[in-house]
């Protein structure tokens, strides 16, 4: 199974390029018997319990307190003038990976 963050959701911040990688990925597993899910970003903070308005720090926090060996990577909270962190994308994946996925 591969957890993808959902492209077509509104909340999705991938630049042009990223959606381009998700999207192949995609094509890449049709047939080949590998289960994909699209994974909104509100659907992983409401799964792992977390406000929907919440900023990705929270969700990045929550994932460094459940998983100690990742706190010391967590950078401090962003400014909203600064890019976010390279290192927030490891903790987004954790956060898609935990997301339960339904059946």
């Amino acid at each position: 199974c591969i957890a993808l963050e959902d492209v077509m959701h509104s909340t999705c911040r991938l630049s042009g390029k990223n959606m381009q990688v998700v999207k192949n990925i995609e094509k890449m597993s049709e047939g080949k018997f590998v289960l994909v899910r699209n994974i909104s970003w509100s659907e992983t903070k409401v799964s792992l319990c977390i406000d929907t308005t919440a900023k990705f720090y929270v969700v990045a926090k929550f994932v460094g307190n459940k998983f100690s060996v990742l706190i010391d990577r967590l950078p401090s909270e962003r400014k909203p003038w600064h890019s976010e962190h390279r290192s927030m994308a490891l903790f987004m994946a954790v956060a898609l990976v935990i997301t339960p996925i339904p059946k």
